[in-house]
């Protein structure tokens, strides 16, 4: 699988996009009237990587996040007391194709080298099981670095206010929001609406 990453793999950045975006998450913040208590964000959990994950006999697994987000979601988990077999939306980190199938272990959406099973069985899609990245995630609309996790909470509150459109998952009530930043840090989120 990682023989030969092509252009398309990758999520062009798109700097440009941040100020629009910043502004634009704003007036969902107001639309889906967060502060009312419609939404309840139930965990944050921020995980630093230290030298275990760079040393020079590291895997490469730790090297690009899957080590810090296994942490990180496991904090979630135990805080919420809900599971990953709870979620019915995710948003995450997918800067290369190849991300989104190894955060699928780290999230403990499957076992480790589960991640293609999970998509040749359209457990990752409507329908399925999880609905991962409705809106496209990086690969489609770009790298906003600094935004990416805004974009991300926006399009989670859309889906748990039923706001997206053509995007909707049906029912979502449950949303599990994944950032990484390659070389230190790792947040993952939970979001519910009751």
């Amino acid at each position: 699988m990682l023989d030969r990453l092509e252009r398309g793999d990758r999520s062009p950045e798109s700097k440009t996009a941040e100020a629009e975006l910043a502004r634009d998450f704003k007036g969902a913040l107001r639309t889906a009237d967060l502060f009312e208590g419609h939404e309840d964000c139930r965990a944050v959990e921020n995980v630093l990587d230290g030298r275990p994950s760079f040393a020079r006999f590291a895997d490469a697994l730790g090297w690009i996040g899957v080590h810090m987000t296994k942490r990180a979601a496991e904090k979630v988990y135990e805080q919420t007391g809900v599971g990953p077999k709870d979620v019915d939306v995710i948003e995450l980190h997918d800067c290369f194709s190849t991300n989104e199938l190894i955060t699928y272990e780290g999230l403990q959406l499957c076992e480790p080298g589960g991640g293609g099973k999970l998509i040749d069985t359209d457990q990752v899609t409507y329908g399925g099981k999880w609905v991962v990245n409705p809106s496209g995630g990086l690969l489609s609309k770009g790298h906003p670095l600094g935004a990416t996790g805004l974009a991300q909470c926006a399009e989670l509150i859309w889906q748990l206010n039923g706001m997206a459109e053509k995007r909707q998952v049906d029912g979502a009530r449950i949303a599990l929001q994944h950032n990484v930043g390659l070389g230190g840090a790792c947040v993952v989120t939970m979001y519910r609406k009751d």
